[in-house]
């Protein structure tokens, strides 16, 4: 049960990433001109992650009934931090329209939903 909250969270934060894309590449052309490396640029979205992240990883450790073991808490953390990259990288990929990015996200959350279901049911 974590873990659906869990992915729900997980949702709401592709949909702010495809929002913030969105203004990446509308509103900030005079940050897209400057001279800044590449690496440099992607670090800033990978950092960007982790700050979005946060408060999901500080709420699952205090809202959950029982302690969960480090060893799930960590894989929670670390699927999460995985699926937010996978998806910034596919908006950095691809121009992607609201309705399809939303549902390529529920797509993959599906899919990642029914794993867990399997792996740990």
């Amino acid at each position: 049960m974590p873990f659906l909250a869990y992915s729900l969270a997980l949702f709401g934060h592709g949909i702010l990433l495809h929002r913030c894309r969105n203004l990446d590449t509308t509103r900030l052309l005079g940050y897209r001109s400057l001279p800044v490396k590449k690496l440099r640029w992607l670090a800033q979205y990978a950092l960007f992650c982790v700050v979005l992240l946060l408060p999901e990883i500080i709420v699952l450790g205090w809202l959950t009934p029982h302690p969960i073991r480090l060893v799930d808490a960590l894989a929670f953390a670390g699927l999460g931090y995985v699926i937010l990259l996978l998806l910034c990288g596919i908006l950095l990929a691809w121009t992607v329209k609201p309705a399809d990015y939303f549902k390529l996200c529920l797509v993959l959350f599906g899919i990642l939903y029914i794993l867990v279901l399997k792996t740990w049911g």
